[in-house]
């Protein structure tokens, strides 16, 4: 259908490490022309509209078989920084710089061959012919986007940058026949999930495209225990819940953005997660990218919540201790939102579409606690 917004957030690490056709295991990365045939059929089903592609983020628990999960997790040492495909970072002749490029240069030879196949795939679907393109109609908003994962600093960032201007020129001069296509016109964002990166919101603002709020690992940042990003590491019930702290990271880096005139998306669970979209509105985040099972009842929040309501609440969330007490405060606006007088019956027509996921059963028993609630109280 036509009725979606674009693709908010496409993890590309899932291709280096299963084959699509049977979801298997690769024993060997994938052909620099099984990327662009991969690029050029997600182009192409974007339909025109804005596609955003994060390059690779592999952590111990989601790694190819062809690396060592060893050397994954050594090379996610917040010690030596976060963006392992920079570590390996070569001097103009391809030569690897210092100790960390020899031991860690398979993954910016990954790195440098993903961002070319991107730029490939863009260039070659865009000399199609298509009726889709016309669908792009925001100026400012390039369709296609490639997002950094686990940037620490603007110095970084410049580095990634200036990675993919490399890898640009290539496609230009000599690695591909005169003639060959390519694209320029993506824009380079970056994912801000290190304490390091909201610390230096500003000059990344400044200098991204986007921004791309990873929460799931910010809130791992939080936790002080956690010296290695490893999310194998890391229980479920640890990192449930929403606390104030989050939140205030979420409202600095939205407001950086803002300030340069910036979109800052949200792509960790918690934006596919109904109960959280007043709050993170109010918090300034731009757009959320959501899990197409969840589209219909966060489109329904959306058009029944208004800014200074979300507002409102975020300055409420701020006033409490614990995520406990958010998550509480939230379930509470959730219910009124959902099942209070005047929204009732929309409700129930959002319910009628969602009966198929497991959304229809959360909504479901959130219904039936205000209702007994409400019971209760009369």
């Amino acid at each position: 259908t036509d009725d979606w917004p674009g693709v908010g957030l496409y993890r590309s690490e899932v291709f280096f490490i299963r084959h699509p056709e049977d979801h298997s295991f690769r024993k060997n990365e994938p052909s620099f022309w099984e990327l662009v045939d991969h690029y050029s059929r997600l182009i192409r089903a974007s339909q025109g509209k804005p596609l955003t592609i994060r390059t690779f983020d592999f952590s111990g628990s989601k790694y190819p078989a062809y690396f060592a999960r060893d050397k994954i997790i050594e090379a996610t040492n917040p010690a030596i920084g976060p963006e392992m495909y920079l570590l390996a970072n070569a001097d103009e002749q391809g030569q690897a710089t210092d100790e960390n490029s020899l031991h860690f240069k398979g993954f910016n030879y990954l790195f440098r061959k993903q961002l070319r196949a991107i730029y490939f795939a863009a260039g070659l679907v865009a000399l199609e012919p298509t009726e889709k393109k016309e669908l792009v109609t925001d100026p400012g908003k390039r369709p296609i986007n490639i997002l950094f994962p686990m940037i620490s600093s603007s110095a970084k960032f410049s580095l990634a940058c200036q990675i993919a201007r490399e890898e640009l020129a290539k496609l230009k001069t000599d690695w591909l026949k005169q003639g060959d296509p390519y694209d320029e016109e993506i824009t380079l964002s970056t994912m801000i999930e290190t304490m390091s990166a909201v610390n230096e919101a500003n000059q990344l603002a400044e200098q991204a495209s986007s921004f791309g709020l990873g929460t799931n690992d910010l809130k791992k940042a939080l936790m002080p225990q956690t010296s290695i990003r490893d999310a194998s590491e890391i229980t479920a019930d640890e990192t449930e819940g929403t606390p104030p702290k989050l939140l205030s990271l979420i409202h600095l880096t939205a407001q950086a953005a803002a300030k340069f005139g910036k979109p800052a998306c949200l792509c960790g669970v918690l934006a596919s997660d109904p109960r959280y979209v007043t709050l993170l509105i109010g918090a300034g985040v731009t757009s959320l990218s959501v899990s197409k099972s969840q589209l219909p009842i966060i489109d329904y929040l959306i058009r029944n919540i208004t800014y200074n309501d979300a507002q409102a609440l975020y300055q409420q969330a701020m006033g409490l201790g614990t995520a406990e007490q958010v998550d509480l405060m939230l379930d509470r606006e959730y219910s009124r939102l959902l099942f209070g007088e005047n929204a009732l019956w929309s409700a129930l027509k959002v319910l009628s579409g969602l009966m198929t996921n497991r959304s229809a059963a959360q909504i479901i028993k959130i219904g039936q606690d205000f209702l007994k609630r409400q019971t209760t109280a009369t």
